[in-house]
This record gives C-alpha cells, structure tokens and sequence, in this order.
C-alpha cells in the first residue's frame, strides 16, 4: 500500500505547481485549513513570500486528494512516509519563483479582467445562473478569508497561468519531430526467431552435495516462516443450524398449495387484439364477427396486419391489463370476446393458442419446500442467537463455553498467516469474511474479546486468538525439497541465459539462424510484419520492444513466453509507411509532456537566480508539530 502512495504522487508534471490555489469552496472542508496564523512565510523567493496560510491550504489539499483517491483519511505520519511533504515544498515553490518572475517582469490582471474572472466562476453564480455577490462573501467568509486575500490570490493564479501559456504550450517541438515520432509509431518489423529451452538446449542440473544448502543459505529470508496465529472461531449462519429446524407436513403442504404456480409453469396463452377508436365503432365490430365476419378479415379491412394483432404467449399475470387478462383465460380456443374496456380503450380478443399449466406434483418438491421453510426459520433463529451469544461473551463465557451449551461446532486453526496461509503454505478455506476477519486477528492480543463479523445475508461469525506464533528463519530440513526446486529452476535460468548469450554471439556474427537451430534440433519460427505495440502467440511484447531496439538485422534476446525459455530473434524486415500522421490525440499528450518539461526547466532557472529560504520550524508548526525556534534557512537540493 505504502509503495502504491509512493508511485501515485512520483513523477510529477510542471504543471501541477500551477494548479489552482483558488477555493473549492466546500469540497473539501477548506475553512480548517485557515485556521493557521499565517503570520511569518514559510518560503520566501526575492520579495515575494509564501505566509502559512496559503502553505496549509496546498498542503491540506494535497493531503485530502490523495485520501480520496485511495478511500482512507491519511494521516500526516503516513502522508509524510509517502512523499507528500515533499511534493507540497516543490509545489509551493515553483509557484513561489513564478509569482517572483511575475512580479520582476510587472505582470498582471486589470481589475475588469478579474472581476470577469470571478464572475465566470461557477462556485459564485446563483440560481439564475449569474453572480451573486451574496454568495461570493459567504464563500470567504466560510474560508476565513479576507476579500482582498482572495482577490490577490486569484490575480496569482491567473498571471501563472500566463507564464504557463506563453512558456509550456504553442510549437515547443519541430515539425520534423512529429513526422518522426509517426513513423517511429507505424514502423513495421518482421522476424525469425528460435524458442530456446531447457530440452532443446540438453540442460537438466543435478545438485552437488552441497549445493542446496549453500542455495538455502543464500537465501535464507526468502525461506523465513511469516507470523501464524492459532484461531478459533464460531460461526452461525442459517445453514449451520438447518437441520435443527423441524416443520410439520401440514405447513410444507399449506406452503405448496400457496404457491403452487412456483413449482411449476402456469397456463399461457397466445392472444390476438383489435383495438378500436370508440365504444361505436367497437360494437360495430362485435355485430359483424357475431354474423360471421371473420377475425381476420375484420383486422385486414382496419389496415391491421397480423403482427400488430399478436401480443404473444404470455401468462395470466403477463398480461398488463387485468381486464384483459380475465377475459383471455376464458375463451375456449379460436373464440372471440365481446367488446372489453381496456386500459387504452374498447378491445376485442381472441385466444388462438393454449398451453396448458404444468403443475409439479408436491412428492416432487416437498423436500425442497421443507428446506426453504427451514432456512427461512433458522434465518430468524440466527437473529436471536446473535443476542444471546453477545450477552454470554459479555457475561465472560468462553467461545469453547458458548459453542458447547447451543450445540454449535467451533473451530480451531492451529496456525494461519495473515495471508490466509497454513505453514505448508496451503490456502485454508472457507474461512467467513476472509479478508476482514483475518485482518482483524492479526490487530487483536491473545484472548481479546472482539466484535462479531457480519457473514453472508444472515450470519455472523466470532472469533479468538488463542496464540501468537512469532515469524522466524525455517531450518534447511524443514524446506529442503522447496530449496532444492528452487535451486533446479533458478540452475537451468542461468545456463539457458548463458547458452543464450553464446548463441545470439553466434547470430551476430553471420551464422544463419537456421543452422544454429539444427544445431540444437529445434526449428526457425518466422513472423510476418508486426507494429511495435503487437504481440503474437509466440512473442510477448517484450521480445517485440527487443526486436525493435536496432536497425534491420538487429539479433536481440527476449524472455519468452514459457517459463525458463528465451527468444533469440533476427530482425528480417522493415517497413515504414511513406506519409503518415500522429493521432490527435498523441500529438497532444506529447505537446503537453514537451511543455512541461519547458517549464519545468524554467522554475529550476528561476529558483536558481532568485535564491530559496525555507523556514521549516513554522512548516513543522502548520503540520501540527511542535516549534523548536530558529529562522529559515536557504533551501537544499531536494526543496527543504
């Protein structure tokens, strides 16, 4: 987890340091940050000065994206382990030396300019979509601000984004870089290649005496047995106590004929419709198929086509209109109805298909009623021993004490890793919310009384500690087969990496690969052209990248595919389109990458002429630690 914060805020772009120091105004509970003195400046570059406030205001906001993106508060202990303290000092001063060369060069904004900047924004629009000054003042007040702090840190923001403009965006690149960086992406490559093994190489290691122990040795703490735990645990869902659980034959039977239609498919029918603009014509309707008009011939002289007549094979409860339904489950088969008042007006039906209801005899599924109903029972009875075992561990019964007086099984694990290991190192199943509970064992002392887990829909488990069995280094007896293994496969690694080299040698110096396979009783592979993002079934993307790392002819070696294997591969083609162009798309992210790299540039230009004074003491005090007294002193190499 550590190293995934660490990752997630390394590598940071020029940009970020110009990134809005403007309020988001109750997004993120910005007022606390305010609450900082800001007496004293905390960086100071030439004339221009960070105070605490505007530190704590970046810092805070650091901190706050990086706990919503990884879904937990982070402390400031874990924020500093990860790097945020040093992300913030570079940000704030970057902006610093930007706020200084701004301030040499008399940049800024006109008070129209930034009025029409703060009433474009949306935090400060009403409900008619204008600015409401109103809302303005209560957004500064909220923040603890004062107007013209805010007013000079927008103007800030704005005349920043002006350097970034004119030095980090527009044609940083030539146009001959771009034609490059499109051929260099449509570039085409084929090649031979030979699948290199430990069979086709004849190496199969046999250990020496001592080889595996000096293996083992070596690598002892690869060995090392992690810290287990001796568990047991009382679980209770309704399927623990199911067969405690008696039901009558008279309640499985009232249960069937309750719901009979579950056990099995209701009638269905396929029914025909005519609807009609009113009850008139509708009655109309009913005379003329009453004289022996037929259905059809009716619906052809509506402009009806049978299609629109079909609602399909639908049950009873289908159907959406229970009108409708009534009258279609008692028609006789081909039988018109009279005229119906349906939900979208005067309707006349007939059924022309009838599949009858198919109805599962209750010998068939009684027992399977007679675990639902007993399910559904012990479900409630769940619920209640849930109390009952709370107040008997809060009473100081045992988990042994409790599962012997209700007749529930509790089990013991000997020993389990915090990864759910055993010390085999086989994964112990079915242990209830895995992940949770064993997170929690590992928090909790010996014999701690501990909250229950919720487990499944309906069950809960409860578990103790019974022992705590430290890691430590395993002795050789105890893993020599795994040591020996080990030792078999990392052998035939280094003398299939050894022959490998030899033979991408033989290659490079004009040996066709073709001999160089028979010599070793394989056969040469070939592709056809592949782009430098492919694969194939034979070549990851690894050997790929390696094939295309020298010009046509190039011998690389890869991994391979399979473990233990290599690719030694040839280079035996090369295609590049005449014209092509960059997507969108990567013409823009290498147009931003480009600028940033620029400005980056220029903030290390500028730190470097202004001169940077850190004062850490009161950088401590906004943290929340401790002042120790002193005054700044100018930054070191890393910005602190």
């Amino acid at each position: 987890m550590l190293e995934l914060l660490r990752g997630s805020i390394s590598g940071w772009v020029a940009k970020i340091f110009i990134g809005l120091l403007v309020i988001s105004f109750g997004v993120w509970g910005i007022a606390d940050v305010f609450r900082t003195n800001s007496a004293g400046a905390v960086v100071t570059v030439g004339e221009t000065e960070v105070n605490a406030t505007d530190y704590a205001l970046i810092y805070q906001r650091n901190i706050n994206n990086m706990s919503r993106q990884f879904g937990t508060q982070l402390t400031r202990e874990q924020a500093r382990a990860i790097g945020v303290d040093s992300q913030v000092m570079a940000e704030v001063v970057a902006g610093a030396v930007l706020d200084e060369n701004a301030r040499q060069l008399n940049l800024g904004l006109s008070k129209n300019t930034l009025a029409r900047l703060i009433g474009e924004d949306e935090a400060f629009k009403g409900a008619d979509g204008n600015f409401d000054r109103n809302r303005f003042q209560q957004a500064i007040r909220n923040a603890q601000m004062r107007e013209d702090d805010y007013l000079n840190n927008r103007n800030k923001v704005a005349v920043r984004n002006q350097i970034f403009e004119a030095t980090g965006r527009g044609d940083v690149l030539p146009k001959l870089f771009y034609k490059a960086a499109a051929q260099y992406n449509s570039e085409e490559r084929k090649f031979d290649f030979i699948v290199l093994s430990a069979k086709n190489l004849g190496i199969d290691p046999k250990p020496e005496v001592d080889d595996v122990e000096t293996y083992f040795k070596n690598n002892v703490k690869r060995y090392a047995a992690p810290e287990f735990r001796k568990i047991a645990i009382l679980k209770v869902e309704p399927e623990d106590i199911v067969d405690t659980i008696q039901i009558d034959a008279d309640t499985i039977k009232n249960d069937y004929e309750t719901r009979k239609d579950k056990y099995g498919k209701p009638e269905r029918r396929r029914i025909q419709q005519i609807i009609f603009r009113d009850q008139e014509e509708a009655e109309a309707a009913a005379k003329s198929l009453a004289e022996g008009t037929l259905f059809e011939t009716l619906a052809s002289e509506m402009d009806l086509e049978v299609a629109d007549l079909d609602l399909g094979l639908m049950a009873k409860s289908e159907l959406p209109d229970a009108k409708l339904g009534d009258a279609a489950f008692s028609l006789e088969l081909n039988a018109v109805s009279g005229v119906i008042e349906g939900s979208f007006g005067p309707v006349i039906i007939r059924a022309i298909e009838i599949e009858p209801a198919v109805i599962t005899p209750f010998e068939e599924v009684k027992d399977q009623i007679k675990k639902e109903l007993a399910l559904r029972q012990a479900a409630d009875e769940v619920i209640a021993l849930q109390d009952s075992i709370e107040d008997l561990r809060a009473g100081g019964s045992t988990l042994e004490e409790i599962a012997k007086s209700n007749g529930l099984k509790l089990r013991v694990i000997d020993a389990v890793s915090a990864e759910g290991k055993s010390p085999d190192d086989k994964t112990i199943e079915n242990l209830p919310d895995s992940a949770n509970l064993l997170r929690k064992a590992f928090e909790a002392d010996i014999g701690e009384e501990t909250d229950y887990l919720n487990v499944g829909s309906a069950g809960y488990a409860w578990y103790e500690v019974k022992e705590i069995i430290k890691a430590r280094d395993r002795t050789f007896d105890e893993v020599k087969d795994k040591a020996a293994a080990d030792w078999r496969k990392a052998e035939i690694a280094l003398r299939i990496g050894k022959r490998a080299s030899e033979l991408k040698g033989s290659a490079e110096s004009g040996i066709a690969m073709i001999d160089i396979a028979s010599a070793i009783g394989t056969s040469v592979q070939s592709t056809g052209f592949i782009a430098r993002s492919g694969t194939t079934e034979s070549l990851n993307a690894n050997a790929i990248r390696a094939g295309f790392s020298g010009p046509d002819g190039h011998v690389a070696l890869a991994k391979g595919i399979e473990e233990n294997t290599q690719i030694l591969l040839k280079v035996t083609g090369i295609k590049v389109p005449d014209s092509t162009e960059l997507p969108r798309m990567e013409k823009d992210r290498i147009e931003v990458s480009a600028g940033n790299d620029v400005l980056e540039q220029l903030v290390d230009e500028l730190r470097n002429r202004y001169g940077v004074e850190v004062d850490q003491n009161l950088i401590t005090l906004v943290q929340g630690g401790q002042t120790v007294g002193g005054r700044g002193h100018p930054e070191n190499g890393d910005g602190h």
